[in-house]
Protein backbone atom coordinates (compact mmCIF):
# COMPACT_ATOMS: atom_id res chain seq x y z
CA UNK A 1 0.00 0.00 0.00
CA UNK A 2 2.98 2.24 0.88
CA UNK A 3 4.62 1.27 -2.48
CA UNK A 4 1.41 2.68 -4.36
CA UNK A 5 0.82 5.65 -2.48
CA UNK A 6 4.11 6.42 -2.89
CA UNK A 7 3.80 6.05 -7.00
CA UNK A 8 0.77 8.02 -7.20
CA UNK A 9 2.14 10.81 -5.41
CA UNK A 10 5.08 10.37 -7.84
CA UNK A 11 3.24 10.73 -11.14
CA UNK A 12 0.83 13.27 -9.64
CA UNK A 13 4.46 15.60 -8.75
CA UNK A 14 5.52 14.38 -12.65
CA UNK A 15 2.44 15.65 -13.78
CA UNK A 16 2.28 19.01 -12.09
CA UNK A 17 6.01 19.39 -13.12
CA UNK A 18 5.68 19.17 -16.67
CA UNK A 19 6.94 22.88 -18.73
CA UNK A 20 4.46 24.04 -20.94
CA UNK A 21 5.47 22.53 -24.41
CA UNK A 22 4.78 18.90 -23.05
CA UNK A 23 1.76 19.49 -21.63
CA UNK A 24 0.78 20.91 -25.18
CA UNK A 25 3.06 18.57 -27.19
CA UNK A 26 0.50 15.93 -24.55
CA UNK A 27 -2.78 17.38 -25.38
CA UNK A 28 -2.35 17.63 -29.40
CA UNK A 29 -0.93 13.70 -29.69
CA UNK A 30 -4.07 12.92 -27.55
CA UNK A 31 -5.63 14.59 -30.27
CA UNK A 32 -3.72 13.01 -33.00
CA UNK A 33 -4.02 9.56 -31.79
CA UNK A 34 -7.88 9.50 -30.84
CA UNK A 35 -7.74 9.61 -27.66
CA UNK A 36 -5.08 6.85 -27.65
CA UNK A 37 -2.71 8.50 -26.04
CA UNK A 38 -3.87 10.63 -22.87
CA UNK A 39 -0.24 12.74 -22.33
CA UNK A 40 3.15 12.56 -22.51
CA UNK A 41 5.68 12.73 -19.24
CA UNK A 42 9.35 12.58 -18.34
CA UNK A 43 10.37 11.20 -14.93
CA UNK A 44 11.91 13.89 -13.11
CA UNK A 45 14.49 11.83 -12.29
CA UNK A 46 15.73 11.22 -16.16
CA UNK A 47 14.56 14.40 -17.72
CA UNK A 48 15.84 13.09 -20.72
CA UNK A 49 13.37 9.94 -21.37
CA UNK A 50 10.08 11.24 -22.71
CA UNK A 51 6.94 8.64 -22.03
CA UNK A 52 3.89 8.47 -23.52
CA UNK A 53 0.84 7.63 -21.37
CA UNK A 54 -1.65 5.41 -23.28
CA UNK A 55 -5.28 5.65 -22.06
CA UNK A 56 -5.03 1.95 -21.04
CA UNK A 57 -1.56 0.79 -20.17
CA UNK A 58 1.81 1.60 -19.25
CA UNK A 59 3.66 4.26 -20.28
CA UNK A 60 5.73 3.67 -23.61
CA UNK A 61 9.11 5.40 -24.55
CA UNK A 62 9.22 6.40 -28.46
CA UNK A 63 11.05 3.26 -29.75
CA UNK A 64 8.23 1.15 -28.05
CA UNK A 65 5.73 2.73 -30.24
CA UNK A 66 4.67 1.88 -34.11
CA UNK A 67 6.20 3.87 -36.60
CA UNK A 68 3.13 6.03 -37.57
CA UNK A 69 2.30 7.00 -33.59
CA UNK A 70 6.33 8.07 -33.28
CA UNK A 71 5.87 10.06 -36.08
CA UNK A 72 2.90 11.31 -34.76
CA UNK A 73 4.29 12.37 -31.00
CA UNK A 74 7.35 14.08 -33.38
CA UNK A 75 4.96 15.93 -35.37
CA UNK A 76 2.65 16.85 -31.90
CA UNK A 77 6.31 17.71 -30.08
CA UNK A 78 6.85 20.20 -33.39
CA UNK A 79 3.16 21.40 -32.99
CA UNK A 80 3.71 22.45 -29.78
CA UNK A 81 7.09 24.02 -30.36
CA UNK A 82 5.59 25.88 -33.16
CA UNK A 83 2.71 27.20 -30.87
CA UNK A 84 4.83 27.91 -27.97
CA UNK A 85 7.05 30.09 -30.22
CA UNK A 86 4.22 32.07 -31.91
CA UNK A 87 2.90 33.17 -28.22
CA UNK A 88 5.97 35.05 -28.13
CA UNK A 89 7.04 35.97 -31.43
CA UNK A 90 5.96 36.34 -35.09
CA UNK A 91 4.71 32.75 -36.36
CA UNK A 92 6.48 30.97 -38.72
CA UNK A 93 5.31 28.83 -41.65
CA UNK A 94 4.98 25.48 -41.32
CA UNK A 95 6.65 23.27 -44.13
CA UNK A 96 5.79 19.27 -44.08
CA UNK A 97 6.47 16.87 -46.76
CA UNK A 98 4.46 13.92 -46.48
CA UNK A 99 3.99 13.47 -42.96
CA UNK A 100 0.83 11.20 -42.44
CA UNK A 101 2.14 8.44 -44.89
CA UNK A 102 2.77 5.76 -41.86
CA UNK A 103 -0.64 7.23 -40.57
CA UNK A 104 -3.81 5.16 -40.45
CA UNK A 105 -6.96 6.76 -42.50
CA UNK A 106 -8.76 8.01 -38.61
CA UNK A 107 -5.32 9.66 -37.73
CA UNK A 108 -4.93 10.75 -41.03
CA UNK A 109 -8.43 12.63 -41.06
CA UNK A 110 -7.93 14.06 -37.56
CA UNK A 111 -4.12 15.20 -37.97
CA UNK A 112 -5.34 17.59 -41.34
CA UNK A 113 -8.18 18.80 -39.44
CA UNK A 114 -6.26 19.55 -36.03
CA UNK A 115 -3.32 21.10 -38.80
CA UNK A 116 -6.12 23.03 -40.17
CA UNK A 117 -6.84 24.16 -36.70
CA UNK A 118 -3.48 25.26 -36.64
CA UNK A 119 -3.24 27.07 -40.00
CA UNK A 120 -5.49 29.85 -38.36
CA UNK A 121 -3.09 31.35 -37.29
CA UNK A 122 0.32 30.41 -39.04
CA UNK A 123 0.66 29.18 -42.86
CA UNK A 124 1.33 25.51 -43.67
CA UNK A 125 2.46 24.31 -46.47
CA UNK A 126 1.72 20.69 -47.00
CA UNK A 127 3.86 19.14 -49.77
CA UNK A 128 2.59 15.09 -50.80
CA UNK A 129 3.21 12.82 -53.57
CA UNK A 130 -0.01 10.54 -52.83
CA UNK A 131 -3.25 11.67 -54.84
CA UNK A 132 -5.04 9.89 -52.12
CA UNK A 133 -3.53 12.18 -49.38
CA UNK A 134 -5.02 15.32 -51.76
CA UNK A 135 -8.33 13.98 -51.80
CA UNK A 136 -8.57 13.21 -48.03
CA UNK A 137 -7.55 16.66 -47.18
CA UNK A 138 -9.55 18.44 -49.13
CA UNK A 139 -12.69 15.77 -48.05
CA UNK A 140 -11.83 17.04 -44.94
CA UNK A 141 -11.17 20.55 -45.23
CA UNK A 142 -13.36 21.89 -47.68
CA UNK A 143 -11.83 24.54 -49.82
CA UNK A 144 -8.43 24.15 -49.08
CA UNK A 145 -5.99 25.26 -51.83
CA UNK A 146 -4.72 22.93 -53.72
CA UNK A 147 -1.73 23.50 -56.42
CA UNK A 148 -0.08 21.14 -58.82
CA UNK A 149 3.07 21.12 -58.62
CA UNK A 150 5.29 20.91 -62.07
CA UNK A 151 6.32 17.48 -62.83
CA UNK A 152 9.53 18.79 -64.22
CA UNK A 153 10.39 19.30 -60.48
CA UNK A 154 9.53 16.02 -58.85
CA UNK A 155 7.00 13.42 -60.75
CA UNK A 156 3.44 13.19 -59.30
CA UNK A 157 4.20 16.21 -56.50
CA UNK A 158 0.96 18.27 -55.10
CA UNK A 159 1.28 21.01 -52.68
CA UNK A 160 -1.48 21.63 -50.26
CA UNK A 161 -1.65 25.26 -48.61
CA UNK A 162 -3.60 25.94 -45.53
Amino acid sequence: LARQLMEQARRRFEKNQQPQLLIDAGEIFQQLTLGEYVRLTRAVEQQTELMAVPRCGTEKLPDEMSTGTREQLYLAIRLAYLKQYSRRAEPLPLVLDDVLVNFDDGRVRQTVATLAEVAKSVQILFFTCHPHMVALTKEVVPGLQHIDLPTAMTPGASAVSA
